[in-house]
């Protein structure tokens, strides 16, 4: 909890002895970071609705978030990953979002980084996207594919459709629907009998 208010100028903290965590979300014209609780050992984290700190954006948000992805904790990654995502598309954010796709073996720090990309709309980072269509994990591939039909990349809508047929697992099968979806592409629906 210290180490992502640390990243917060001013910020008021509830319960700081807490093994809780803060989640950002988007308020306004700032950012608020509400806590975030684990009823169950492992259930998932639920917002309580009281907001403990907020902050407005600045001229140097952007570039807090940006330092908060070489924090040491894997909390603070994580959650800056999923802040910029929020933000307005700019090269140093597109940049820092890509940056986050070479972590080998975190698996999760990717996928959020490939969500974020998909959600700034980062058309120019379609080839280090479509990189994941190729990895062994199939989350990744199935997270590729909503990110590439999100972005509307066209140079890889061959490469889904045959990930649609031929991709061994059913959940990549299924990401592949929505992505071509996103493309509107009436080629890989099949033709009524």
């Amino acid at each position: 909890v210290r180490r992502i208010a640390g990243w917060l100028p001013e910020v008021t903290l509830a319960d700081p002895d807490s093994d809780d965590q803060f989640g950002a979300g988007v308020l306004g014209k700032g950012f608020a970071w509400t806590w975030m609780q684990r009823p169950e050992p492992k259930g998932p984290r639920i917002p309580r609705p009281e907001v403990l700190a907020v902050r407005t954006r600045g001229v140097g948000g952007k570039e807090e978030l940006i330092a908060a992805l070489s924090d040491p904790s894997f909390d603070v990654r994580y959650e800056a990953i999923q802040s910029l995502g929020r933000l307005p598309p700019s090269p140093a954010v597109i940049r820092a979002l890509e940056s986050m796709l070479g972590y080998e073996g975190l698996v999760e720090l990717q996928y959020a980084a490939l969500t974020s990309l998909g959600h700034i709309g980062s058309t120019e980072s379609g080839g280090r996207i479509a990189q994941f269509l190729e990895s062994p994990d199939a989350l990744l591939r199935a997270r590729a594919m909503r990110t590439l039909g999100e972005i509307r990349d066209g140079r890889y809508l061959p490469r889904i459709r045959q990930l649609l047929d031929d991709d061994p697992e059913i959940d990549c099968r299924l990401a592949a629907v929505p992505a071509l979806g996103k493309f509107r592409d009436r080629e890989s629906v099949p033709k009524p009998v």
